[in-house]
């Protein structure tokens, strides 16, 4: 051997265990111990990596000890030492112990010498094996976790595409308007311009969240009168372009509008998600209807988007939130809408549920945190 190994031997004749010391002790490094208990005690300090016991001995026999043995350290390797001819003793020693080899007592220096380099042989095998085994679960570890980054990088940039072009159309159709009153020296519509305002606001907004792509970005959530983002976003949406075959309903509030705590643009992102992934799912044989409506409940607030298009089968709908599952026909939509909706209302304290019949349509109601009373009287008093 190269370098020195550790050995321990265990027995009760003190005259031996010098003379093994002195033997071993030239080219390894030797300890020994005069029963079993005073070698645990030892082991628990010192660790062999190749035990050589007698195996009988006052107290804790040699079997036992090697059990006790291979169960604090299975690793190390057992040798038993005896003079016995009782196969009880050495059938035992096997099944508790787990013994490496038996050697005879009194026992050749050559039997010795050959049985502990067979043992360290195996013993430094079973550790190197271990050894490469566990640097490449470390590696496949590195590996599986640089995957996941790339894909949540991959999903988050593809799912900030999505909602870009969402603004980008609604750019332009603000854009394509505008020219079409230039051309005919019509005045500028001021809700074409608001809704040219909008669509950079969302889009500078997107942006600054794709420099922190790799961090969860900070969440701008105040108190949001519900009734006035739910008629500017179904404003948008009808003048986009982005609703097709569809007829978007907003049915008046009745009473003071409820508030909700929430993020502005966010909630924007989830309604025209909501929305649009409603319309795209119409039928194509006739006009579809949508409607927005809201259910106050004190502490809770939800907005509920319901459609009478052709509805989810239990398979589809159990996949709905999953990051680029779509039915829709290939180019027509990147399956994101729907999991960002969800990640987004998780983010603000919501939730969000979807009931479906085929053939009949599909109710998606999110639950946001209401503004509390107090908090919005005053909010309605300060104005917009």
């Amino acid at each position: 051997m190269s370098d020195r190994a550790r050995i321990l031997f265990v027995d009760d004749d003190p005259d031996l265990l010098d003379s093994l010391a002195d033997l071993w002790g030239l080219d390894h490094d030797v300890e020994t111990a005069s029963g079993g208990e005073a070698a645990l005690a030892l082991m628990a300090r010192w660790m062999p990596e190749v035990v050589i016991s007698d195996m009988r001995m006052p107290g804790m026999d040699g079997a036992a000890f090697l059990a006790e043995v291979r169960a604090r350290a299975p690793e190390v390797m057992r040798i038993l030492l005896t003079g016995q001819t009782d196969i009880e003793a050495a059938i035992r020693a096997v099944n508790e112990g787990g013994i490496f080899r038996f050697l005879g007592k009194p026992c050749k220096q050559q039997a010795m010498e050959s049985v502990i380099h067979d043992a360290l042989a195996q013993y430094r095998g079973r550790q190197a094996a271990r050894a490469a085994q566990q640097a490449e679960v470390c590696a496949l570890s590195r590996q599986l976790a640089q995957a996941d980054r790339l894909a949540a990088l991959g999903t988050m940039s593809a799912t900030l595409s999505h909602e870009m072009n969402n603004s980008l159309t609604l750019l332009a159709s603000a854009i394509t308007t505008i020219q079409e009153d230039s051309q005919e020296a019509r005045p500028v519509d001021a809700e074409t311009v608001r809704l040219l305002v909008t669509g950079r606001e969302r889009l500078v907004a997107q942006a600054s969240g794709a420099l922190s792509l790799a961090r969860t970005p900070a969440r701008a959530a105040g108190a949001l009168c519900l009734t006035t983002v739910i008629d500017e976003v179904a404003d948008m949406l009808r003048r986009s372009g982005l609703l097709r075959r569809t007829r978007l309903v907003v049915p008046a509030w009745e009473g003071p509008s409820p508030w909700v705590e929430f993020d502005r643009i966010e909630l924007e992102q989830v309604l025209i998600n909501l929305v649009k992934n409603a319309s795209d799912a119409m039928p194509a044989e006739r006009v579809g209807t949508i409607a927005i409506s809201i259910a106050s409940r004190g502490a809770r607030t939800s907005i509920v988007v319901r459609d009478d298009g052709s509805g989810i089968d239990a398979p589809t709908l159990t996949r709905i939130f999953e990051p680029f599952f779509t039915t829709k026909p290939m180019g027509m939509g990147t399956g994101l809408g729907l999991p960002l909706v969800r990640r987004l209302v998780e983010a603000g304290g919501g939730t969000i549920d979807v009931d479906s019949v085929v053939g009949r349509g599909t109710t998606i109601t999110v639950d946001l945190p209401s503004v509390p009373a107090d908090r919005a009287i005053l909010e309605r008093m300060a104005g917009p």
